[in-house]
């Protein structure tokens, strides 16, 4: 038996909340990258420092 106004072979709401949830995080993610590319975290540049400043050091492991 269908509840007046629902779809048989649909989501309900549910497909719409669902849906805002997503957008919402994918802006969020779209934030987060933006901070961290300002800050210099994901740029190749820093990266690649922070390897010559590694190059010359060595384990004390393999010591």
């Amino acid at each position: 038996m269908n509840e007046k106004g629902t779809d048989v072979n649909g989501r309900g709401n549910w497909g719409k909340i669902w849906g805002l949830k997503a957008a919402e995080a994918e802006e969020k993610e779209e934030e987060a990258k933006k901070v961290l590319s300002e800050a210099g975290v994901l740029t190749k540049r820093k990266a690649k420092s922070e390897v010559e400043k590694q190059a010359g050091k060595v384990s004390k492991y393999k010591q």
